[in-house]
């Protein structure tokens, strides 16, 4: 007994720089530590047991536990695993030579006081309303865009990786991609967006849609929830601009995908960060207008064309099905196409609303209504595609519109000369304020130059044309 308590003196003198009464009570209050010990590991055993109910309540509803609650299940069950261990070896040693061992007393005790408190501390963290348990799920890199399948339509592949190099050219960063309502420029820009995914190339790819009547206000909120952040609504526009752009700029590598502009859009007005203010921002925007490629100040210019005789037989013969092969009415299907011009949208409405139709009348009736430019009987037509190049020709320029008229009034798939077109122009009064015939060419091709841009007239086959 005189050599345990010997070995006592000694364990406690190693401290004597600590109040005695403190060591002393580690020896006095063992089985208290011990039991106390108990009381909190079964406290801490219940909060993470009712942590675990809510966290998974809130999985089963499409959340995810926040990384604050993972910390703390994770330290949670590391204390109580130390504290059984501890529990175990005071089990084990309960009525043997060690109980009378006070030197071993007196660490088993001391561990299990420090245990309780650090279980206390961590137990009251658990407690706190504050702790958020789950928020919405993380969101995705890219979010998949349902878009039609280029595969097989060369022009269309061609122009995905033109855009798909410019993207990897670190110098290259706003893309422009233009061409006539219809021809496919929202299809080229999905099919992007997809092909980005399960790259690392951006830390966020995110794609919104413009329109004719730009909203501010919703694009910074469709942005904002592209990114899982909420704009206020009682905020001014400036405002939502500034806490959107501290936001991306958290991103540091992003794609934004503005698709349909009709005219210059500044991006600070939006909250988008500067290009050249950071690196690893990129913008690719789809117009009508080429002119809008100038004012966005792109670096690569990527103009979307119609497709040619091959690949627009193909997309109409996948729309229309094999019915388009009966000799019968192969010829008539082939001549409805002609009408379409190369113009996907056109194509894909087109054999849609005659997909399996037999009856050849029922394809002169559409190519009679398709050659009068009233297709009222066509489902898609009048409303879908005859609408979307009726907005073209709305947000021409004034001076364009009867210059645009004039040019219907020659034949289908005529080469214009276009000085001879000026001098029409001129007999008819579209060139006002021109002195000489040099002022009025110069004007007259400005004018040709602009229906071109906007992709409602296109350049002959021949010079001048």
């Amino acid at each position: 007994m005189e050599e345990v308590v010997g070995s006592a003196v000694v364990e406690i003198g190693k401290c004597a720089c600590a109040p005695l009464k403190e060591h002393v009570g580690y020896l006095m209050h063992f089985n208290d530590n011990v039991k106390n010990l108990e009381v909190r590991v079964q406290d801490l055993r219940d909060t993470r047991e009712r942590i675990d109910r809510l966290v998974s309540t809130g999985c089963s509803n499409g959340e995810e536990e926040t990384p604050q609650v993972r910390r703390w299940l994770t330290r949670a069950a590391g204390r109580i695993q130390e504290a059984e261990t501890i529990q175990q070896k005071v089990a084990e040693n309960r009525g043997c030579l060690h109980c009378l061992n006070l030197k071993w007393r007196y660490s088993k005790s001391k561990q299990a006081k420090q245990m309780t408190e650090n279980i206390f501390s961590l137990n009251n963290d658990g407690n706190q309303d504050k702790m958020k348990m789950t928020m919405p799920p993380s969101l995705p890199t890219v979010i998949n865009e349902e878009a039609p399948s280029i595969q097989g339509l060369s022009s269309v592949e061609s122009s995905l990786q033109k855009v798909m190099s410019a993207l990897s050219d670190e110098n290259t960063k706003i893309i422009g991609v233009w061409g006539m309502g219809g021809v496919g420029k929202t299809t080229l820009v999905k099919n992007v967006n997809n092909e980005l995914q399960g790259t690392q190339q951006f830390n966020k790819v995110i794609m919104v849609i413009v329109s004719e009547n730009v909203d501010i206000k919703r694009i910074q909120g469709d942005i904002a929830k592209r990114l899982g952040f909420t704009l206020l609504d009682g905020t001014s526009e400036s405002s939502r601009a500034s806490d959107l752009r501290t936001r991306l700029m958290q991103e540091e590598k992003f794609l934004i995908i503005l698709d349909d502009l009709w005219e210059r859009l500044d991006l600070a007005d939006v909250g988008i960060p500067s290009t050249n203010s950071l690196e690893g921002c990129k913008i690719i925007f789809t117009t009508r207008n080429e002119d809008v490629c100038q004012g966005m100040e792109s670096q690569v210019d990527i103009q979307v064309k119609v497709l040619s005789e091959e690949e627009s037989w193909k997309l109409f013969k996948e729309k229309a099905g094999a019915v388009v092969d009966n000799s019968s009415l192969q010829s008539k299907a082939k001549e409805v196409l002609k009408e379409c011009g190369g113009l996907p949208l056109a194509i894909i409405t087109l054999g849609r609303a005659l997909r399996g139709r037999r009856n050849p009348k029922e394809w002169d009736n559409a190519l009679s209504q398709l050659k009068k430019s009233v297709p009222s009987d066509i489902k898609g037509m009048e409303n879908g595609v005859y609408h979307s190049i009726k907005i073209s020709y709305d947000h021409l320029r004034p001076q364009l519109k009867p210059a645009f008229l004039f040019c219907c009034l020659f034949p289908e798939d005529y080469d214009i000369h276009v000085d001879w077109m000026i001098r029409l122009w001129k007999g008819e009064g579209f060139l006002e304020d021109v002195e000489s015939w040099e002022e009025a060419l110069n004007k007259g091709h400005a004018l040709v130059e602009g229906l071109k841009s906007s992709c409602l007239l296109l350049a002959g086959e021949k010079k001048g044309m």
